[in-house]
């Protein structure tokens, strides 16, 4: 029997070998994304998060994944210190659909200030215990204020050349969480924006395609001690006794938060709500999508009748479409070998299993 492919609104995707998937995932109600999710191992969500965010993307639909997993986040959250933070599939997904169409504005924030750090003669170690010989404590102190006043003022003057769907949902987090947790709105964006969208760009931006070139060793823990910096100026916080030696820098992290708060405000102010930008399909993380639902194509059946229910569903109606699809992904010409015979071995396991 011939799958049956639900056609919303058509788009250039159709033509793609990976539309079965992507509109099992993204087709009207999101069953199956909200199966595939319960039913994904912490570990995995690496894999799905990314692969989500390029399928809902390529799709036209990524606020159809983001605005609900954000909703979610914040009513399943009992403290607000936990909010976005942690192995949760909003904070992941957010990340990885903001590092796939925002890679232009991290160059823009900080290629200059990393080429600096890297290439300009300057020693930045501030741990005693790490401090090379001939070092000046005090000297690299005051070299890395000045390092991130000079990344601070880069990433506020690229405000403008931000893309809108950034600001979008920085606006977004904002008003879902002032609902629930008004005190802690700032907290929140800096933890997105600071420690999930430009730390990890600035602690290894030949990863995030910041630079093309590899960064010494020197400059690398430099980039550390910064990125260090700027996420507690985000969050708000001072460092205290477990990283005794960054408490030099308390001072300017109480300096910068005002600063930072109202670059926050700038940055989550409502947009002209321009149409998100258009994204390619990505074949690698189709590739991972798909096996990875054929491998846990089991747990996600287990899920679904009770995403069903919770949504007020005909039971049953989305099994059988999704049970075809399945059998046609995991057909051997659409399959590696090698993944191919792990997805048999699991499936003889399971029967194994049941007898």
């Amino acid at each position: 029997e011939t799958p049956t492919f639900i056609i919303s609104d058509p788009s250039p995707i159709e033509v793609s070998e990976w539309y079965p998937l992507i509109n099992l995932y993204t087709h009207n109600d999101h069953v199956i994304t909200k199966a595939a999710i319960r039913a994904t191992t912490s570990a995995d969500l690496d894999t799905l998060a990314p692969a989500l965010a390029n399928a809902f993307a390529a799709n036209n639909d990524i606020w159809g994944l983001l605005r609900p997993l954000m909703k979610q986040e914040v009513e399943s959250t009992e403290q607000a210190g936990t909010l976005f933070r942690g192995n949760c599939i909003a904070s992941k997904t957010l990340s990885a659909y903001c590092k796939s169409i925002g890679s232009e504005f991290l160059q823009q924030m900080l290629r200059a200030p990393v080429t600096y750090v890297a290439e300009v003669p300057a020693n930045y170690e501030i741990n005693p215990a790490k401090l090379p010989s001939g070092q000046n404590i005090e000297e690299n102190i005051q070299n890395l204020r000045e390092a991130v006043h000079f990344f601070l003022k880069n990433i506020m003057i690229a405000l403008p050349q931000c893309p809108p769907i950034i600001r979008d949902l920085c606006h977004e987090l904002r008003e879902l969480v002032a609902e629930s947790y008004p005190e802690s709105t700032y907290t929140v964006i800096g933890g997105f924006f600071f420690l999930r969208y430009i730390g990890p760009a600035i602690v290894s931006p030949e990863g995030f395609d910041v630079v093309d070139w590899k960064i010494p060793p020197n400059a690398r823990r430099a980039l550390v001690l910064i990125s260090k910096v700027i996420q507690n100026i985000g969050n708000g916080v001072e460092f205290g006794k477990k990283e005794e030696y960054m408490l030099p820098l308390n001072d300017l992290i109480q300096q910068k938060i005002p600063e930072v708060h109202d670059f926050f405000d700038e940055l989550a102010s409502p947009t002209s709500k321009a149409a998100p930008p258009h994204v390619e399909v990505d074949d690698a993380l189709m590739k991972k999508l798909h096996l990875h639902t054929v491998l846990i194509h089991n747990k996600i059946m287990k899920h679904i009748s009770a995403c069903e229910t919770e949504m007020g569903l005909v039971n049953g109606s989305e099994m059988k479409n999704y049970s075809l699809v399945v059998d046609f992904l995991a057909q051997p010409a659409l399959m590696d070998e090698k993944d191919y015979k792990a997805f048999k071995k699991q499936c003889k396991n399971q029967q194994k299993k049941k007898h």
